[in-house]
């Protein structure tokens, strides 16, 4: 199956502080994601048996063309920290730090799939490997809301 991680665990801790502040750090382990299957590496490929040169190649070339590919296991920290200011009775300033990513992982594989095109002279998935998408490393964001 492809699209989603299989397995994906979150631990959070959540602390509201007094004076109106409050701080989250929040830690995802995702694994078990696969890449989209492309249509043209499932087909019969009735000319496959012509460049293998025994039975054996010929399993393993099949097996090679075949697999569906599992992605990096990935571990994202986050990190968050905020503050409620009330400017009167009836309306507030909400202001919020996000920290993402923390730890700056930029091997994190979000996705990928099969090439939709293939080499049908020498039936080798090496010359259109699988493509993947990367997450994005460290971000910040800064979150400013007003309550009337």
């Amino acid at each position: 199956m492809s699209g989603t991680p299989q397995e994906a665990y979150s631990l959070g801790i959540n602390w509201s502080a007094p004076n109106m502040w409050f701080f989250e750090v929040n830690g995802v382990w995702m694994n078990r994601s696969y890449v989209d299957l492309s249509p043209i590496r499932h087909e019969v490929l009735p000319e496959l048996y012509t460049v293998a040169s025994s039975e054996q190649e010929l399993i393993q070339m099949m097996q090679d063309i075949g697999k569906q590919e599992k992605l990096n296991e990935a571990l994202i920290i986050n990190m968050s920290i905020g503050k409620v200011i009330y400017l009167t009775r009836s309306s507030s300033l909400n202001l919020n730090l996000s920290l993402n990513n923390l730890l700056n992982n930029t091997n994190i594989q979000t996705g990928g799939y099969q090439q939709g095109r293939f080499d049908y002279k020498n039936y080798t998935t090496a010359k259109f490997p699988n493509k993947y998408y990367y997450a994005q490393g460290f971000r910040l964001y800064l979150n400013v809301g007003v309550k009337f």
